[in-house]
């Protein structure tokens, strides 16, 4: 019974290192496998293995008097764009994360005033499509923020006038009911 048993463990043993040496060749298969795919695909890349985990797309985003929200992050793809002013189009400048990559801009052009939808794919030589961002632009002609500070301003210095106004009437007609008085009392 005690050779059965010494048997079995030894038998374990085999067969879970056996089936380690196995698991690893597939793996190490398997790298070799994503690392040529990724030479091929890549070949123009400096890009290698390590980077990986980099995302793809556009790496900067900046669009001259205009104010983008959230900040700009490459694994973001939706964004809303303040902008004032009468142009029909944006400078935007767009910075791949690969040098090889093409960016294509739709919908920058006729901007109205009130929200328009700009697209910017980026892709590789070849076409395929890497990411797709879109931008949500809000253009007005005048900023809505300052035009509604301006009638707040507006409003408490008519608000203040009235008060001054409403302030001087009644020291005037206090004043009038004090000399009424004296007048009264001198008469009596």
């Amino acid at each position: 019974m005690k050779i059965n048993k010494l048997a079995v463990a030894i038998i374990m043993i085999i067969i879970i290192t056996i089936g380690n040496i196995s698991y690893g060749a597939n793996t190490s298969t398997n790298k070799t496998n994503v690392s040529n795919s990724t030479k091929s695909t890549t070949s123009k890349s400096t890009r290698n293995i390590e980077d990986e985990d980099m995302p793809e797309g556009i790496e900067s985003l900046k669009i001259e008097g205009a104010e983008i929200s959230p900040e700009f992050n490459t694994e973001k793809y939706e964004y809303t764009v303040k902008y004032i002013g009468e142009e029909t189009s944006l400078p935007i400048e767009a910075t791949t994360t690969e040098s090889y990559y093409e960016t294509e801009v739709i919908g920058n052009n006729n901007l109205k005033e009130g929200e328009n939808l700009i697209t910017i794919l980026v892709s590789e030589h070849n076409g395929d499509n890497v990411a797709t961002y879109q931008l949500t632009v809000n253009k007005s002609l005048v900023d809505e923020e300052v035009k509604v500070k301006e009638e707040q301003t507006k409003k408490q210095e008519l608000q203040k006038n009235i008060a001054t106004v409403i302030s001087c009437i009644a020291g005037t007609i206090a004043l009038l009911i004090i000399i009424i008085a004296i007048i009264r009392k001198i008469k009596n």
